[in-house]
């Protein structure tokens, strides 16, 4: 009587162990699925945001490049940057971060990184905008000029009564194209320094093996 007892016990006890341990393992099974399904959203989000800034930079870079051809146009043929400087005929598309991209940033600690590039799509789309305005700008003042068409180029002969009514005008988008300017050069510079920070972070705290290079870009003529 007393061994069929301590058989049932030591059965009982067997099954509870073997059941806790079937339990563990689902456990740490359940974890570990939680565990990579996290990993792999950090992952994708670490991407999404690396594509879109290097966009942004690739962008900027296009506008500064832009800018620097023309300036230079300007200097060599003495006119004022507004004459040289053309608008560009098609803008890119705005591009926006999400809450879940910015916010990775702080789940891996990288407060300043994420100071840093908070805004970075701001910037982008304002430097859009301004390029827009310039090319309204632009456009309306030239179809006030009175001209003549020597090969590619226009000549506009004033009187000193147009030239009075149309320079401020004049001074007011020569004004925007030096702004550009300097906020192209300033804004490619910080969109440079926020993707190589975001390579060096995602490298080291997600594992991404991703490199990136500057590469020369045609100026748009």
């Amino acid at each position: 009587m007393d061994s069929e007892f301590w058989a049932a016990i030591a059965g009982a006890v067997v099954g509870g162990l073997i059941s806790l341990g079937v339990q563990l393992l689902a456990f740490r099974y359940s974890k570990k699925q939680a565990k990579d399904a996290k990993q792999d959203t950090q992952i994708a989000l670490a991407k999404s945001l690396l594509l879109k800034t290097m966009k942004i930079n690739a962008h900027l870079n296009q506008f500064q490049k832009h800018n620097e051809f023309h300036f230079k146009l300007a200097d060599e043929q003495k006119l004022g940057a507004w004459q040289v400087v053309k608008a560009f005929a098609n803008l890119p598309q705005q591009i926006h971060f999400s809450t879940d991209e910015l916010t990775l940033l702080l789940s891996l600690n990288a407060d300043d990184l994420f100071n840093e590039i908070v805004m970075l799509d701001e910037i982008h789309n304002d430097a859009i905008e301004l390029f827009r305005t310039y090319k309204e700008m632009r456009g309306s003042l030239t179809q006030l000029l009175p001209s003549k068409m020597e090969g590619s180029h226009g000549i506009a002969e004033l009187t000193p009564e147009q030239l009075f009514t149309l320079r401020p005008k004049m001074v007011e988008l020569e004004a925007l194209a030096q702004d550009i300017k300097i906020r192209c050069e300033q804004d490619t510079s910080e969109s440079w320094s926020c993707l190589t920070k975001l390579m060096t972070t995602f490298r080291d705290k997600l594992g991404l093996k991703l490199t990136v290079e500057k590469r020369k870009q045609a100026p748009t003529t």
